[in-house]
């Protein structure tokens, strides 16, 4: 029998969780068809680059291969149809061409990340359809702008009160862009690069079109994943989708990781301010040097709720003093697992340390400079520790990590400056994600992101305009709203970092950070519905999205019913997106799923299409 779950939110009722049903004759695809052509060279593009977003915002998608002649039927009831890489709309046969330029015409969407404009070897559909001709093009060897022409627009809204965001120097990619130099009179340029077409929208009938002009800037050494252009990606499929349009995505958690703790001389008193902004810090400490005062409130702390506690390294000093792996600091490509005595060891003074001061586990570890090596997962899952909070960037590790999704294929580019520990931290340029396991058994689940093309550390020395090299809270206040605005526009995971000392350090004193918190905290507010969190809740969160899988999406407009289908499963409740639109407004649901292990199929009835 079928388990029945009720709930109300707002304009939509979810109530039922059962058996994936068959799908209806008159109901619409509510997720995306791609398009691939398995005879062009740029076929592999598509794994490369778009389908990691489409896998990791979670949209419900089939395959179809444009090389085998006419496509299929069926085709035309998805929400939005995409050309995923360079060619895909290459061995279209005229046929199909009308199709699709009817699909659109009659309320369809057209995601165009086929960037093949003004070849040779025929007209582009979406040259045809937005009624493009060819300009001067522009090679992109060197840093440029990459801007927004029109912030008022549904795409790039999240564009608003942003910093100027560049690509890197191109030192070993050149990039070509090709110029647009006519549309028509319903086309518009969202975005520019190098002064010209990124990205054009338009409308066709009544569908829309998303046309790229490249999709070059995903490589790391021009721009990259989670590095500022997220946002436009995920905001374009949702305008251009016909609605209701479903994916997963992520919710707007913002939790926070502070390293290299001991006290600051006042016994964790900062938790406090912390606190008063919802958020339940990771404190990740430094065992031998914190004083047994500081490790007896830090304990208080951890039993109240107000934080979460693990170990980090054992001491602050940078050559010795590491827990997790033996880590050579003096040549950082090197280092070894320690052996069994010496990990013996460590754990049983860690656990004798957390015995004495009364401090909870937190279920998330966060190792000093390098990942965990696989020897310490026994201990670390005896622990209760289920997740490790790595960094992705290249940094000594113990080559069990994968680097899902943004860095499955490729990984950092371009390196700003050289590695120090009394630097900025600023190690590469882009920024990255992490969202994958430790492949041994028992395993832990990877999840963090860090925005270098920023900062590295919010409250080191600024780097906002007017405040550079400063600790003034106004310039940390535009920092901290930069990393966490690229963080949640992108939907990745959001989180202040910093290391204890810098809290001290703020002009004004440690009484400065409640400012601090305050300002980014409002102009987050200003573009996200954020829900402060803890950190072990911001990775389960994450492991969850990963487990769980939106596999379609099916709307009966009769009924006015969304069925989402569901595989593999989950160990908490989350939410997924349900766009809808009425009179040119768009809006985004967030409906709650409860834990289910698929398959499992949830219904949804809307207010509005």
């Amino acid at each position: 029998m079928d388990r029945k779950l009720w709930y109300i939110l707002g304009g939509l009722l979810l109530f039922s969780l059962a058996v994936i049903p068959a799908v209806a004759a008159g109901e619409r695809d509510a997720g995306a068809v791609v398009l691939v052509n398995s005879q062009a060279a740029a076929r592999s593009e598509f794994d490369r680059y778009l389908k990691l977003y489409l896998d990791y915002f979670d949209v419900p998608y089939r395959i179809l291969d444009t090389a085998g002649g006419e496509l299929p039927g069926g085709w035309e009831q998805a929400a939005v149809v995409i050309a995923g890489h360079d060619g895909s709309l290459g061995s279209l046969t005229s046929r199909d061409r009308e199709r699709i330029a009817g699909y659109v015409r009659a309320g369809g969407g057209l995601f165009l990340f086929d960037t093949a404009l003004f070849a040779a070897s025929g007209r582009h559909l979406g040259e045809e359809l937005l009624s493009l001709r060819p300009g001067e093009p522009v090679t992109v060897d060197e840093a440029v702008v990459i801007e927004p022409g029109d912030v008022t627009h549904f795409i790039t809204a999240y564009k608003a009160d942003r910093t100027v965001l560049k690509t890197v120097p191109a030192r070993r990619v050149k990039l070509k862009v090709p110029g647009v130099s006519a549309f028509g009179d319903q086309a518009k340029v969202l975005m520019k690069i190098g002064g010209k077409p990124l990205v054009i929208s338009g409308a066709y009938g009544q569908g829309r079109i998303v046309q790229w002009t490249t999709y070059g800037w995903l490589d790391p050494n021009v721009l990259g994943f989670f590095n500022g252009l997220d946002d436009i990606v995920w905001r374009s499929l949702v305008w251009v989708a016909r609605k209701p349009f479903v994916f997963q995505g992520n919710i707007p958690q913002v939790g926070m990781r502070i390293d290299d703790c001991v006290g600051l001389d006042m016994d964790f008193v900062y938790i406090d301010t912390i606190n008063k902004h919802g958020i339940i810090p990771h404190i990740a400490f430094m065992m031998d040097d914190t004083p047994s005062s500081a490790a007896d409130k830090l304990g208080e702390y951890t039993q109240a709720g107000k934080a979460e506690a693990f170990i980090h390294a054992r001491q602050r000093a940078g050559f010795t003093g590491f827990f997790f792996w033996d880590f050579d600091f003096n040549d950082f490509n090197r280092g070894k697992p320690f052996g069994d005595d010496v990990l013996r060891r460590n754990f049983e003074e860690l656990e004798a340390f957390h015995r004495m001061h009364n401090i909870q586990y937190a279920k998330t570890a966060t190792p000093h400079y390098v990942p965990a090596a696989t020897n310490t997962l026994p201990y670390l899952r005896a622990m209760g520790v289920a997740f490790d909070a790595v960094s992705p960037v290249s940094l000594p590790n113990s080559s069990e990590y994968h680097f899902w999704p943004y860095e499955l294929y490729q990984r950092a580019g371009y390196f700003d400056i050289s590695f120090s520990s009394y630097g900025d931290g600023n190690f590469v340029y882009r920024s990255g994600m992490t969202m994958d396991w430790v492949e041994k058994d028992p395993s832990l689940f990877c999840t963090t992101s860090h925005v270098l093309s920023i900062k590295a550390d919010w409250l080191r020395p600024s780097r906002a305009p007017g405040f550079e090299e400063s600790r003034k809270v106004e310039g940390m206040i535009i920092d901290g709203t930069d990393m966490l605005r690229l963080a949640l526009d992108s939907m990745g995971p959001a989180f202040f970092f910093t290391h204890e000392l810098n809290i001290g350090l703020l002009e004004g004193g440690a009484g400065q950070l409640d400012r601090a918190f305050e300002g980014v905290m409002r102009n987050l507010r200003k573009f996200h519905n954020v829900i402060p969190c803890g950190f072990d809740q911001l990775n389960q969160y994450g492991k969850n999205i990963r487990t769980g899988d939106l596999s379609a999406a099916r709307y009966d407009p009769t009924t006015r019913s969304l069925y989402v289908d569901w595989r593999g499963f989950t160990d908490m409740p989350t939410k997924f997106h349900v766009f809808t639109e009425e009179a040119g407004e768009i809006k985004d649901a967030l409906v709650d799923l409860p834990v289910y292990r698929g398959p499992v199929s949830v219904k949804v009835r809307l207010d509005v299409e």
